[in-house]
């Protein structure tokens, strides 16, 4: 009965990690320590070793650490492990006095899909110089590899050639396509409100041309005749400040705002 229930096979006072379990099933294969993959060219003893593990004697033993970083490693059926490795370091520091030449990659220096055997040795697969080889995986039956490379995916059979993969996806714009503008010349601004010009040359027509202007539309508010005196025209949204509004419904060449004018009413003298 599968209860869920966790063991404990390894126990280890380094770090360990990418497990993967062969296919007979009696040994897992794993990384020890290694700096994390953004240093896939490092080179020392901190470097990401293969170790594996047997089920049975419950031993562990390196399968090869030759203080180069191994990333990504997947288990063939074969017994074989394909890792992201280098067999040569790339010069970064010299002596004092001492000056460094000019750093010439090659396939050797950049990371690259590996193959290693069970005795350690290994074999390279791909040839990328300068971008190295990234988020290696093989498919379970070990006929089949993919990788990323110079932000490029790859896919291939493992003693084959791989090609790129063509994606196709909707991305957004890097910049807006909209852009607002204030124009302060090259249109005319018509001066009646209460008749339509016909434009008088195409940037007019094109740029200054609005919709037919209406008549300002007046509104009054009015109060009957009370004791006090006649009818008088008042405004509750003003706190009955006796004021008359119009709206102008007029929309402007440029900005296409709607202008709200208050004009104020004088008071008619109440009778005595």
């Amino acid at each position: 009965m599968n209860s869920g229930r966790l063991s404990e096979y390894l126990l280890d006072a380094d770090a360990v990690g990418n497990a993967k379990e062969t296919a007979d099933g009696h040994t897992i294969v794993y990384s020890r320590s290694g700096f994390p993959w953004t240093r896939p060219r490092y080179q020392g003893s901190a470097a990401s070793q293969i170790w594996k593990y047997d089920l049975a004697s419950h031993q562990s033993k390196p399968l090869r650490n030759n203080g180069f970083q191994h990333l990504w490693p997947n288990v063939l059926p074969s017994g074989d492990v394909l890792t992201v490795t280098v067999e040569e370091k790339t010069p970064s520091t010299g002596k004092v006095g001492v000056t460094i030449p000019k750093n010439v990659d090659n396939a050797k220096r950049t990371p690259n899909v590996y193959e290693v055997s069970d005795n350690g040795s290994a074999k390279r697969l791909t040839d990328c110089v300068g971008t190295g080889v990234r988020f290696l995986t093989a498919s379970r039956d070990g006929k089949t590899m993919a990788y990323e490379c110079d932000g490029d995916v790859y896919v291939g059979a493992v003693n084959g050639q791989a090609h790129k993969v063509a994606f196709t996806a909707v991305l957004d714009d890097k910049t807006t396509q909209q852009e607002r503008v204030v124009l302060k010349d090259g249109v005319t601004v018509r001066a009646s409100a209460q008749t339509e010009k016909p434009p008088s040359s195409p940037s007019e027509a094109n740029f200054g041309a609005s919709p037919p202007r209406k008549p300002r539309v007046r509104m009054r508010m009015t109060r009957p005749n009370s004791p006090s005196g006649p009818a008088r025209t008042t405004s509750p949204f003003l706190h009955r400040m006796e004021r008359q509004f119009s709206l102008s419904a007029t929309v402007k060449a440029l900005t296409g705002f709607i202008d709200l004018i208050w004009l104020p009413t004088p008071r008619p003298p109440s009778p005595r």
